[in-house]
Parts: structure tokens; C-alpha cells; sequence
């Protein structure tokens, strides 16, 4: 009994002074708060710091002990393998955080992979998709996610001075938090006079054909004069290297596809808001019927051809590299490589952006950019091991070392800074021209962004390097002239799982069946028949509540964005 009282006593003596030690610390530390968060949710506890009452320069050094993150990547063509023996940026960022990423991509469907991981709630650390994902809002609703916001306050403090408010307040769900980091976002209080916005419509033809015919650039501005300039490439039965040269290609036309959803109703400047701010239905729009038109003009004259129908994106790049396709309208990220490819193996066969092809009525372009608000969106799962070294790894990525890390390469190595600008060294440059894919596993330039800063890039873009690079660069500012700010656009589609989805998805396999009817019909007034029929049968099958939801949440994303309106013709 004595020698209980007597540990009693000493136990009693240690709490003491443990007490006396925590009081003169002070309340609410760094690692207080850290332990507490640790603890918070779902117990899922973190990689801790070391004990340090006081930080000192960015949140992603506090910690830099090697773990190992995986993060899934829902795009199933993404095939970077992380190396950081081998190649030059994985190694630098894995010896600068300590973080070895673990990537995985769909082997099938994206969707039922996530649907899968969703209901066996094993999701990964980290997941990347597209932000119109519905299975990005589920997860938010469901609790599965990390608020980007606390972890932030938590784990991060030196984060919050990077990330724009715009993105933020853009992001921020129903419930009051931020879920999703975007990358390609373009923020506005970024932007200066010196910038552009990028768009990815675009329409380019082959310079050698056009000076071999006595075609002009200006043909390309309106639909008889290119109709004309192409019907002499159709006469002269061009044919490249042994391969018949068509005319005109359009982009994949599966689900109506990005040529005729976006790229020609945008340089037909189809009109998306009316002039009290309300919504356009845009396929009832009188020059939405135009385009369609404008397109069966093409198909019935045989300047596109049949198999344009049932190609797909790869066979697209294949035909575009080969040399067979004179003018090709559609989305010009997908063949930036098969451009400089051509032109690698035949200096004479340029690329070059032609037109915009207009409307009847001459109205100015108004092309869509490449995604104000970004294109993927980055998540930190519940099942996260280590959120916070997971959101102070998003810090650096974010940041302008991570930034010039991920797009530029190591500095010395494969670029220097001269005037503010990228200047690639003679190195990086030879080995990226004597075969660009080594290149890109010894050095891993451009390989990871997934986190990233388009404004804070391009302010320190580089020169073109090489002529193929000056070829892709010369497209994006030609069509920027046209891009507009079309947040407001963004994310109007009814939500998953309620009545008005699931007739825009009905509607959405309709028109695309009637679609290909209209391009290929045998006249304009069998076209017009059609297309009456269509607009007909989809307010059958409730075209006008799909339409009242799109307006409403169109409504919201303006007020979000503080503005009346959004098309820009209505602002003047």
C-alpha cells in the first residue's frame, strides 16, 4: 500500500510539472493545433511535424521525412510513372518534400473505377478529375473529402497569400468548403494587358497546299470564299506522300463532338445569353441551325469526307501526321503533337490558323477559352494517411519554385532565366531534338500538372525553342483575339441524379443520332425538316425544364461572379 501511495505521489509530481512546463508555453501552438486536427474527423491522424513550437519559411520544409502518397489521376491516357532515380524533376521534387507519388489512372470506364472506390470506400490519398465529374459533388455531400480550407488553416497557414480568392469563392461547396484544387484556373486579378487567355478551337490549313493553289488566309473568313478554297483542293485531287489530301476534317464527331458543340458555334458567334441576361437555348438558336447548314454544305459539295463520321481521335492524328487533311476545325490541343510532327518530317508541311470562318451576318467570333475555372480538380480523401504533408506538397506545386520545377525543369540544367523569361539550355534543347521521348523520361519537363498556374506560366514563358514550338505557339495567340472570360458557363448542367438529368441525357442520345442525320441530309430543306422535328421531339422530352435548371444555376454562377452578364456583346 505504501509503495502505490508513494507512485501515486510521484506520478501526481510529474503532472505537476508537466502542467507548470504547458502553462508557461503559452495556448494554441503551432503543435498544439496541429495534434488537435491530427485527431479531428475520422481519426485518420497525420505524419506530424517533430515537435517545433515555431515555423519558419514555407509550410511543405517543416517536414520533408519520405513518404509515399498515391493519387489517382482519372484520365486513362495519362501515363507517367514517378522515377525519382532516373528522371531529373521527380528526383528534385522528392529530395526537396520527401514525397514519392504513387500515380494510378483507369485501366477501363473512369467512371465505374470511381463508382467502384466510392462504394467500397476505398478511395486513395489523392484524386484528380475533370470538375464536372458528378462524382466529384457526390463525394463532397458524402463526407469523403478533406476540406482544402481547414487543412489549409491547419497544416498550411503559409499557403493561403498564393491562392486567389476568385478561386475559392468559386469552389467553395454548399456546405461553406473549399473541396477541390484546380488546376488551369486563370485568375482574374492575375491577369495584366500582357497576358491571353487560350482557347482550344481553332481551324488550321496547310500552307504548301494553299501557296501551291492560290488560296489566301482571308478565304478562310467566310463560308463561300472557303467553300470555294476548297473545292480547288478537292478538284486538284491533291494527294501527299502517296495519301488523297481531304479537303476538310472536322473534329471526332461521336456525341455531336467539340466541333460542332463549341469550336463553329463560337466563330459563328452563336449567341449563349439574350439581352435581358437570361440563358440561350443554344441548338434553338436561328444561327445554331446555321452552323448545321454550314456543315451539310460541306458534306453534300464532298469536301469532307465519309469516314469523318466513324473516325476517332486516333485516327484523326493519324490521317493529320500522314499529310492527308488540308483544313482541320476543331480542338487544337489534341494535335498539337501531330502538327510539329508533320512539319519534323517535312519542313514544307506547316500548319498555319486560318479564318475564323464566320456567320452570315459578319458578327465577331467569340470563342471559348480553354477552361476559366480550370480543367481537373485535385482532392485529399478521408482515407488520406498524411493530409498534411499531402496539402503543404499542394503549396509547393502552387508555388512559383514548384511551378518552375514541374514546367521548366531544374534551373542550370535545363533552363536559365534571362529578362524574367525561360531561356532552355543547349542541353535540354539537343537532347529534346534528338529524341524527344528520352528526353522527357531523363528530365520530366511538362510531365506533372495537375496543380498548376497558367497566368504565373505564361508571364514567364519561354521563347519557342524550336520552329514546331513556334508553329503551336503562333495558333494559340492567333485565336486568342476571340477568347472571352465564359466562367459564368461553366457547370449549368442539371445535377446527377435528379429528374431534369436524366432527360438531358435522354436528349443528349437523341440529338446526337438526329445530329448526323442533319450533316448528311441530301438537301438544306431536308436538313431543316429534321432539325424541326428534333427541336420538336426534345421539348417532348423536356428540353424546357433541362432549360429552366441551366438558366438558374447560370444565374447563380453570375452572382457568384458579381456580373449581370456574361456574353460579351451584352456588355457593351
Amino acid at each position: 500500500m505504501r509503495k502505490l501511495i508513494k507512485l501515486a505521489s510521484i506520478l501526481l509530481v510529474i503532472l505537476l510539472v508537466i502542467s507548470a512546463l504547458a502553462a508557461c508555453s503559452g495556448s494554441g501552438t503551432q503543435t498544439d493545433r496541429q495534434d488537435t486536427a491530427s485527431n479531428a474527423g475520422d481519426d485518420k491522424g497525420t505524419s506530424g511535424d517533430s515537435g517545433e513550437e515555431a515555423k519558419s519559411g514555407p509550410s511543405w520544409t517543416w517536414d520533408t521525412s519520405p513518404i509515399t502518397i498515391d493519387w489517382y489521376i482519372s484520365e486513362g491516357w495519362y501515363n507517367k510513372t514517378w522515377d525519382a532515380e532516373n528522371c531529373l524533376v521527380d528526383k528534385e521534387i522528392t529530395e526537396k518534400t520527401g514525397i514519392t507519388v504513387n500515380i494510378s489512372t483507369p485501366a477501363g470506364d473512369a467512371d465505374e473505377k470511381l463508382n467502384a472506390m466510392i462504394a467500397s470506400d476505398t478511395l486513395p490519398d489523392v484524386l484528380t478529375m475533370g470538375w464536372w465529374y458528378g462524382q466529384f459533388q457526390q463525394m463532397q455531400e458524402a463526407g469523403m473529402l478533406y476540406p482544402l480550407n481547414e487543412l489549409v488553416d491547419e497544416y498550411a497557414p503559409t499557403m493561403k497569400p498564393l491562392i486567389p480568392e476568385s478561386m475559392m469563392k468559386w469552389y467553395t461547396y454548399e456546405d461553406g468548403n473549399w473541396y477541390g484544387f484546380p488546376n488551369f484556373y486563370w485568375a482574374e486579378e492575375h491577369l495584366t494587358e500582357d497576358n491571353y487567355i487560350k482557347t482550344n478551337a481553332g481551324m488550321i490549313a496547310r500552307k504548301d497546299i494553299m501557296t501551291q493553289l492560290d488560296i489566301k488566309e482571308e478565304d478562310f473568313n467566310t463560308q463561300d470564299s472557303m467553300v470555294a478554297a476548297l473545292r480547288k483542293v478537292k478538284d486538284a485531287g491533291m494527294e501527299y506522300q502517296g495519301v488523297n489530301v481531304t479537303p476538310v476534317y472536322f473534329g471526332p464527331m461521336g456525341g455531336v463532338g467539340c466541333t460542332f458543340n463549341w469550336v463553329l458555334p463560337g466563330m459563328f458567334a452563336v449567341p449563349r445569353e439574350d439581352e435581358e441576361g437570361n440563358l440561350i437555348y443554344m441548338r434553338k438558336h436561328p444561327k445554331y441551325l446555321e452552323v448545321l447548314k454550314f456543315g451539310n454544305r460541306l458534306y453534300r459539295e464532298g469536301l469532307v469526307s465519309q469516314e469523318n463520321f466513324t473516325s476517332d481521335r486516333k485516327q484523326i492524328e493519324e490521317r493529320m501526321v500522314s499529310g492527308g487533311i488540308f483544313t482541320f476545325i476543331g480542338n487544337m490541343a489534341d494535335y498539337k503533337g501531330q502538327i510539329k510532327d508533320l512539319y519534323r518530317t517535312d519542313n514544307a508541311a506547316e500548319y498555319i490558323p486560318v479564318g475564323p470562318v464566320r456567320a452570315q451576318d459578319g458578327a465577331e467570333p467569340q470563342l471559348v477559352s480553354t477552361g476559366m475555372n480550370g480543367w481537373t480538380v485535385t482532392m485529399i480523401s478521408r482515407n488520406a494517411k498524411n493530409p498534411d504533408r499531402i496539402i503543404r506538397f499542394i503549396e509547393f506545386l502552387y508555388s512559383e519554385e514548384g511551378l518552375m520545377l514541374t514546367s521548366h525543369g531544374v534551373e542550370g540544367a535545363t533552363y536559365n532565366m534571362e529578362d524574367g523569361k525561360v531561356v532552355y539550355t543547349d542541353e535540354y534543347i539537343n537532347a529534346v531534338n534528338e529524341d524527344s521521348a528520352a528526353a522527357t523520361l531523363k528530365y520530366g519537363v511538362g510531365t506533372w500538372y495537375w496543380i498548376n498556374n497558367p497566368v504565373f506560366l505564361q508571364n514567364v514563358e519561354p521563347a519557342p525553342a524550336t520552329r514546331p514550338d513556334e508553329i503551336s505557339v503562333n495558333i494559340d495567340k492567333y485565336f486568342a483575339q476571340w477568347v472571352y472570360n465564359d466562367a459564368a458557363f461553366d457547370n449549368i448542367n442539371p445535377r446527377g441524379g435528379t429528374d431534369e438529368a436524366a432527360m438531358d441525357a435522354e436528349i443528349g442520345v437523341y440529338w446526337e443520332k438526329q445530329f448526323v442525320k442533319m450533316i448528311m441530309a441530301e438537301s438544306e430543306e431536308e436538313l431543316e425538316r429534321i432539325y424541326n422535328e428534333t427541336i420538336k421531339h426534345i421539348d417532348e422530352l423536356g428540353a424546357e425544364q433541362v432549360y429552366k435548371v441551366n438558366n438558374e444555376r447560370f444565374q447563380a454562377n453570375k452572382a457568384k461572379l458579381g456580373i449581370d452578364f456574361a456574353w460579351p456583346p451584352n456588355k457593351n
